[in-house]
């Protein structure tokens, strides 16, 4: 498979690294390109973020088993992409993953699954200085989502995207380190400096 050089970040209370490896899914392609990026972070990560075309999905458990080990870090939160972006362009209509290596400095990552029913959305907030939100197109209702999201979390600044990657419900996912999820959102919180 083809790879993208890990892209460490300049040297702060948040440090990152990113890596794209493309292609069908390898453990001996994963392995290497987990390891650069630990280096590039100087360390373990407190959370990685991961994007992966469906292709990948059959082999979920291994990816997942792969990125906690090689990046010394349980939590990982990610979704479906029908294409994938790197310092190198995009790559669309390709196998392959993304990832995203984070270590903020006094924060502990905190996720948030958020059910496909409305009814169960969380009615309090956890603490949290900035979000990123991983949506699912065919079980996230904006709007509603939006007006409970306001309420919770009224001035908190939020980024994210919606998962993609087929054309089939079934390619379309959501996950963390408890495995692929079906709800409406993932939200990753962090705490301390972000």
């Amino acid at each position: 498979p083809d790879s993208v050089p890990v892209t460490p970040s300049t040297p702060a209370p948040v440090a990152a690294a990113s890596a794209v490896i493309l292609g069908a899914f390898r453990e001996d392609s994963l392995q290497p390109r987990v390891a650069e990026m630990r280096a590039a972070l100087g360390g373990p990560a407190d959370v990685v973020l991961a994007f992966v075309t469906p292709h990948w999905l059959p082999h979920f458990g291994d990816f997942l088993e792969v990125v906690q080990i090689g990046m010394r870090c349980r939590r990982v939160a990610g979704c479906t992409a029908g294409g994938l972006v790197s310092a190198a362009g995009e790559h669309e209509e390709m196998a392959g993953c993304s990832l995203l290596a984070v270590r903020a400095a006094g924060s502990a990552p905190r996720l948030e699954r958020w059910p496909a029913a409305a009814s169960a959305w969380p009615s309090r907030s956890g603490p949290s200085n900035g979000a990123i939100i991983l949506g699912h197109l065919l079980h996230l209702a904006i709007d509603g989502w939006m007006e409970c999201w306001r309420h919770l979390y009224p001035s908190l600044p939020a980024f994210g995207g919606l998962a993609s990657g087929g054309t089939h419900a079934s390619a379309i996912k959501l996950f963390d380190e408890d495995g692929l999820f079906d709800g409406a959102l993932l939200a990753v919180h962090f705490t301390g400096q972000v």
